[in-house]
């Protein structure tokens, strides 16, 4: 009768295979996109009436620094134009369809809510575009690229150079953004008014150019900017109690209204909105990614 051999082969003192690095940043980001498509629906559930509606006003704090993120990263990323451009129309789609999705739930009136819903859907990606502008002012001036490894750095000579083929791609992507927004709002009519919805769509993307400038190119610089990541915490708080007071004072003068109600869902809706943008955007730094620039020295591994 034959003894068990106990002899082992290559095979079995072959030391496990390690998780990819690319695995693990595809899960967290999988968990952050389905969290977010989370509060999306369940936000846009919450009743338009006192006391619940000031909960709803800000929670759109949050829903609206989704944007800001997916300019951050149409602009900046890493990847090349189209793929970048292809992520974040996917992503903001899939999200803004989970916000749709809570809204006609939530709502009686299933018809006019859903074709509005699928009309400002056929105008994100115009909106889209305008909130890039100022990112990419940002990126035209100091060169900016998120980079967290080799492969993702480029020379610093190129940060600020744009092929003659990513110009062509831009200009084919602000023409398909614009025809898409024409089809959505074709026969469309605000009080029997056909302009009003160009005019709605237009207040929409000056309003998203203004928050991405006042708002998400600063949450940028003062997390990737600073030597340290707790600075940068500190300038975007100043910042924001900044923000809150005069923005907050000038709408109440303007309107003409109170301060008290005006203040606190302003001071909500801000805080959600940058409070996500440094949350998200301060992982990233922890995670390793840092803004290649041209107005610092060469990283190591650029010609």
């Amino acid at each position: 009768m034959s003894e068990p051999s106990l002899s082992t082969t290559n095979d079995d003192l072959r030391a496990p295979t390690p998780p990819s690095p690319k695995a693990g940043q595809l899960s967290i980001l999988a968990l952050v996109i389905t969290l977010a498509a989370a509060f999306n629906f369940l936000a846009a559930m919450i009743p338009r009436s006192f006391p619940s509606i000031l909960l709803a006003d800000a929670c759109y704090g949050p829903f609206l620094a989704q944007l800001g993120l997916l300019c951050v990263w149409t602009v900046l990323g890493p990847q090349r134009l189209l793929v970048r451009w292809s992520a974040a129309l996917a992503v903001g789609g899939l999200l803004f369809g989970c916000f749709a999705l809570g809204k006609v739930v939530g709502s009686d009136m299933f018809d006019s809510e859903l074709r509005w819903l699928l009309r400002a859907a056929a105008c994100l990606p115009t909106v889209l575009l305008f909130a890039q502008l100022p990112l990419w002012l940002l990126k035209a001036i100091i060169g900016g690229r998120l980079a967290r490894n080799e492969n993702d750095r480029v020379p610093t000579t190129e940060l600020r150079q744009f092929a003659l083929k990513q110009i062509m791609m831009v200009m084919v992507l602000v023409a398909l953004a614009l025809g898409l927004a024409q089809v959505g709002l074709e026969d469309a009519k605000i009080g029997g008014d056909p302009a009003a919805p160009w005019i709605v769509l237009a207040v929409a993307c000056g309003g998203c150019f203004v928050l991405s400038l006042l708002a998400t190119v600063p949450c940028v610089c003062a997390v990737f900017l600073p030597r340290k990541l707790n600075t940068g915490i500190k300038i975007v708080a100043i910042y924001t109690f900044a923000v809150i007071i005069i923005v907050g004072l000038t709408c109440c003068v303007l309107l003409g209204m109170s301060p008290g109600g005006i203040l606190v869902v302003w001071l909500l809706a801000t805080f959600g909105f940058i409070g996500t943008h440094v949350a998200v955007l301060g992982t990233l730094r922890r995670y390793g990614y840092r803004l290649q620039r041209v107005s610092r020295k060469p990283l190591p591994g650029d010609s």
